[in-house]
């Protein structure tokens, strides 16, 4: 029994020093501490109110929305388009041209290769047979003067 009593007269200590501590609380609230406004105590009436007229005057708006242009970025990126579309026919008669060209210098070196042979062939073949036709003539010749 007598630990029950002492535990009564711990916890009564206990509470006079909470009740200190209430004390101290009590007599820091003299007022002077900082208190926000949002926070303030004081009635709104308590405020000096100072009355000011104002007028406001609605003036129409230039343009209206439904004459505003575009963007200007859709344009420019539309004008820069436009011309590469455009000049693609140009571009693509200019590399046909271009591969045509070469192509026709490509067939006539072959046509000239292939005429130029056929000529060094027939040359050849005459040559040759001019070779023989005058070397038998210049045997017949030998047999008569040794005849």
């Amino acid at each position: 029994v007598d630990d029950e009593s002492d535990d009564n007269d711990q916890d009564d200590q206990d509470d006079d020093d909470l009740d200190d501590d209430d004390d101290q609380t009590d007599s820091d609230n003299d007022g002077d501490d900082f208190i926000h406004p949002k926070f303030s105590t004081h009635d709104a009436e308590d405020k000096d109110e100072e009355n000011v007229s104002v007028t406001t005057a609605a003036e129409p708006p230039l343009l209206s929305a439904t004459t505003l242009p575009s963007p200007s970025i859709s344009i420019i990126s539309h004008v820069q388009q436009t011309p590469a579309i455009s000049s693609i026919p140009g571009i693509v008669d200019k590399y046909l041209d271009h591969r045509m060209n070469e192509t026709v210098k490509v067939a006539v070196q072959l046509q000239s290769d292939r005429l130029r042979d056929e000529a060094q062939a027939k040359n050849k073949d005459f040559l040759n047979k001019l070779d023989e036709y005058i070397q038998k003539i210049i045997k017949e010749q030998v047999k008569e003067q040794v005849k």
